[in-house]
């Protein structure tokens, strides 16, 4: 949940450059998120995968234009990403799906068993407060199908 946000970024931040909120395969305690190899941002996690930093959503490195803009968050809003058991990236603002997209994070969906994904958030821009919700439950709404996001890589 958004807590504080400035009216504007700080110096040296870009306008597009709210927030980035995702998931990461790899665990903070592994070796490569430790000492002077971890990762200063969310999309430099070894297998992230993120939605934000403006109208973004990156995979592993690849930037894609998302159908949903960071800076659009308020105070008070909720953020939440959810994983499906296919792999799909599927994310909330307030209990509404504004995005779902496949991802690499699921290599076998037809294993059964639990898979441990690592929450990431990125506080890069404006939003300078968050409140984690362990406890929330998924919005109790259908999911609505992915529409194509477009894989145009942006860098």
């Amino acid at each position: 949940k958004i807590e504080q946000a400035d009216a504007n970024p700080p110096v040296g931040a870009s306008l597009g450059c709210s927030l980035a909120v995702g998931v990461s395969r790899v665990p903070q305690n592994h070796s490569s998120m430790q000492g002077a190899r971890c990762p200063l941002y969310a999309y430099e996690v070894p297998g992230a995968v993120a939605v934000g930093y403006g109208q973004n959503y990156i995979s592993e490195g690849k930037w894609y234009k998302a159908p949903w803009d960071s800076n659009g968050v308020s105070v008070g809003d909720k953020v939440g990403v959810v994983i499906t058991p296919e792999g799909d990236f599927v994310l909330f603002i307030n209990d509404v799906q504004v995005m779902r997209t496949t991802t690499t994070l699921v290599s076998d969906p037809s294993k059964t068993g639990r898979q441990s994904f690592f929450p990431l958030v990125d506080l890069c821009g404006r939003v300078s407060g968050l409140k984690l919700l362990p406890l929330a439950e998924i919005p109790n709404v259908p999911l609505k199908l992915q529409k194509g996001l477009e894989r145009v890589l942006i860098k």
